[in-house]
């Protein structure tokens, strides 16, 4: 367990809320200063948790990320920081160019979480660092940008692997990926959120093709029915209302109410299915801009 002790250096005494910050931070990748307020500081002064969250970063315990594109201020770990929380691995690295797609990750992850359809979590940097410390090979894996625990109508558990395309990409790269996905029984759905309509009919498309040419491979159709159900949804359709967002399919639509049974417990994390993740509503983003900006 951490020692709750003070930072002699910048005069700083490490607490139990501190502590909760750096695995929410861990198990994130970073978070914004509105959904730290949200999460952690209920009922509390935006002008305190900023003054908090600047003494971590003084401390080095947490950066700060600039997201001036979108007027606001998000938060990551340090190497210091991420040494104070047990097992797991951080993000280390945020490239300005996949800001937009990290954050519209995170927003949609959040949205499923309040919602309780996701069941639990698991974000990509903590599935690489997995991927790295199991696999024989050098090369880099190919991993989704996160996989979602649901419960399926009959209440059994399932895998699904999330990708977020906000814009197309080569083919190669989806008939590399999905010809994985085909081969392999690790994830029960397949879900691609995209920001229009034709990503995801191009994205389909793809799929089918991959799967068709899986099957002609192993000349044995049968095997079809151990391959992951892949759906597509559209990014603002989910964000609006995820209860009733829509699916689509190969064969048929359908609705995640329907598709995925909602949990009644809060969101948990992905290998601590005990452990909470609450998130409830705050500020607009645009008030926090103005008490610090970049």
């Amino acid at each position: 367990m951490p020692n709750f002790q003070s930072d002699r250096k910048n005069r700083l005494s490490f607490t139990q809320r501190d502590q909760e910050l750096l695995l929410k931070l861990q198990n994130y990748g970073f978070l914004r200063t509105i959904h730290i307020a949200d999460i952690l500081f209920t009922n509390v002064a935006l002008t305190t948790v900023l003054r908090r969250l600047r003494h971590l970063e003084k401390s080095r315990y947490i950066k700060r990320i600039c997201l001036p594109e979108h007027g606001a201020l998000a938060w990551g770990l340090t190497e210091k920081g991420a040494n104070r929380v047990p097992d797991g691995a951080h993000k280390k690295r945020f490239r300005p160019d996949l800001l937009t797609h990290d954050l519209s990750l995170l927003d949609l992850r959040l949205k499923l979480e309040q919602s309780n359809i996701a069941g639990s979590w698991q974000s990509e940097h903590e599935i690489r660092s997995q991927a790295f410390k199991t696999q024989s090979s050098y090369r880099t894996p190919l991993v989704p940008d996160g996989i979602m625990g649901i419960y399926r109508p009959d209440g059994k558990r399932a895998r699904v692997a999330i990708e977020l395309e906000l814009n197309f990409k080569n083919k190669t790269r989806y008939s590399d990926l999905f010809s994985s996905h085909c081969k392999d029984k690790e994830y029960d759905f397949v879900w691609y959120v995209t920001s229009n309509p034709a990503i995801g009919k191009f994205v389909l498309k793809e799929w089918k093709e991959a799967k068709r040419i899986a099957l002609k491979i192993w000349g044995d159709f049968k095997k079809e029915r151990s391959m992951p159900v892949f759906y597509w949804s559209i990014l603002e359709d989910i964000l609006s209302h995820p209860e009733g967002g829509n699916l689509y399919g190969e064969t048929e639509d359908a609705l995640l109410d329907t598709a995925w049974r909602y949990k009644p417990e809060p969101a948990l994390g992905y290998a601590q299915w005990l452990s909470t993740l609450p998130v409830v509503s705050g500020p607009e983003e645009s008030e926090l801009c103005s008490w610090n900006p970049c």
